[in-house]
C-alpha cells in the first residue's frame, strides 16, 4: 500500500527535469525521463496511517512529526476513511464558533 501526494505529481510534471519548481529541490525521478508509469514508481511507502479510535490529539501529534497533511484511517487491513489536516482545523473552528455562539 502507498500514497501519491499533491508534492509528488509537482515533482514530477516539472517543466524543468531534476529540478522541482514549488522547491527548487532535486528530483530522484522525472515523468519527463520516462522513469516513471506506474504508482508504484511514485507512491509513498510504507504508509502511515491511524485506526477509527485514535485521537484527534494523537492525529495531530501524526501530522506533525510526519509531516504529512493526509492520514488514512484503516480497520482489519482496510482503508475505511482519511483525516485530513484541513478537515481537523475546520472542525476546530467550527467547535470553537459554536462554543462563543452559545456563550
Amino acid at each position: 500500500m502507498g500514497v501519491i501526494t499533491e508534492r509528488d505529481f509537482v515533482e514530477l510534471l516539472s517543466p524543468i527535469p531534476d529540478r522541482t519548481y514549488a522547491t527548487g529541490m532535486l528530483k530522484s525521478r522525472s515523468l519527463h525521463q520516462g522513469q516513471v508509469s506506474t504508482a508504484a514508481d511514485v507512491m509513498v511507502s510504507p504508509v502511515v496511517t491511524c485506526s477509527p479510535d485514535t485521537s484527534v490529539s494523537e492525529a495531530l501529534e501524526t501530522f506533525r512529526e510526519q509531516h504529512i497533511r493526509h492520514l488514512p484511517v484503516v480497520e482489519n487491513g482496510e482503508i475505511v476513511g482519511e483525516l485530513s489536516l484541513k478537515g481537523v482545523i475546520a472542525a476546530f473552528y467550527i467547535y470553537t464558533c459554536s462554543m462563543l455562539d452559545s456563550a
